[in-house]
């Protein structure tokens, strides 16, 4: 499983969410704009050492992309993905989309680990007609990489912000 911040390099945005300006002489903390940011995800460069990862992964078995992105921007991200991706995976088609990429349902605003917490625990009880599971996962996001290590999955750290 990859998480979207993974592959998708959102600094040009992030200033929509972490906005902090000093105002005389003091600093005032302006609320996060979530709107705009999921609204300029299509302006996100790839993460090409990570997509050269996942073409690998995705050429041998099935891939799982997941977002804290809001559901509100599902087709701008599938023409990201479609546009962006070097290599696609043979079964990304119209249908597959709902199979292959997950966002967060427009309204709920809980903590990403929380939600990915939620879709993982589906996911596994899911039936499907074999034992499914979740061997790795790609995330540059600390608190779920935390809660997927508290859970026993390998996790690699894609975090560039060291």
């Amino acid at each position: 499983m990859f998480t979207l911040d993974a592959l998708a390099d959102d600094s040009h945005r992030r200033h929509l969410i972490n906005q902090h300006t000093v105002l005389g002489d003091f600093d005032a903390d302006l609320k996060p704009d979530w709107r705009a940011y999921y609204d300029a995800c299509e302006g996100d460069a790839p993460i090409y050492p990570s997509w050269c990862i996942f073409n690998g992964v995705a050429q041998r078995t099935d891939v799982q992309i997941w977002s804290g992105r809001c559901e509100s921007v599902r087709e701008k991200t599938i023409h990201w993905l479609m546009n962006k991706c070097p290599l696609k995976p043979t079964y990304w088609n119209e249908e597959s989309w709902s199979n292959v990429l997950k966002l967060r349902p427009i309204g709920d605003d809980r903590p990403q680990e929380e939600l990915f917490k939620l879709w993982k625990n589906d996911f596994l009880s899911e039936p499907c007609g074999y034992q499914r599971s979740i061997d790795m996962v790609f995330s540059s996001h600390k608190p779920t990489i935390n809660m997927f290590r508290k859970c026993g999955v390998f996790v690699f750290d894609c975090n560039q912000n060291l």
